[in-house]
C-alpha cells in the first residue's frame, strides 16, 4: 500500500499562515496609523505654543528693556536676563559687555539731543 500526499493541504497550510501574517501586518498598520495622528497633534500643539511663546518673549522683552533703561543692562538680575531673548553679550576692551538689542543706553539719546 502506498501513502498519497495530498498536496493541496499543503496549499492550505501555507494560505493559513499567510493570512496570519497578512492580518498581523493590517493590525500593525493601524497601530502606526494611530501613532501618526497623535505625532501630528504632537506637532500641532508644538507650533500653537511656539506662538503663545514668541508673543510672551516679545511682551518680556519690552519689558526687560524699559527696566534696562531705569537700572542699566549690567544691574539687571541673572535670573530675569536668563529669559531675554534681545541680549548680545560681546567681548570688548574691557571684557563682556552686556547689551540689549531693542535698548538704548540714556547717553545716547542725551547726545543726540
Amino acid at each position: 500500500m502506498s501513502n498519497i500526499i495530498n498536496f493541496n493541504s499543503f496549499k492550505d497550510k501555507k494560505k493559513v499562515e499567510t493570512d496570519t501574517e497578512l492580518e498581523s501586518l493590517h493590525t500593525a498598520t493601524k497601530g502606526l496609523k494611530d501613532i501618526y495622528v497623535l505625532l501630528d497633534k504632537a506637532y500641532s500643539d508644538i507650533n500653537t505654543i511656539e506662538t503663545v511663546i514668541a508673543s510672551a518673549e516679545d511682551q518680556y522683552d519690552d519689558a526687560v528693556s524699559e527696566y534696562a533703561v531705569k537700572v542699566g543692562v549690567e544691574n539687571i538680575p541673572v535670573d530675569i536676563i536668563a529669559y531675554c531673548t534681545n541680549l548680545v553679550v560681546d567681548v570688548g576692551e574691557t571684557g563682556l559687555e552686556m547689551n540689549l538689542k531693542a535698548f538704548k543706553p540714556y547717553w545716547v539719546e542725551s547726545e543726540t539731543e
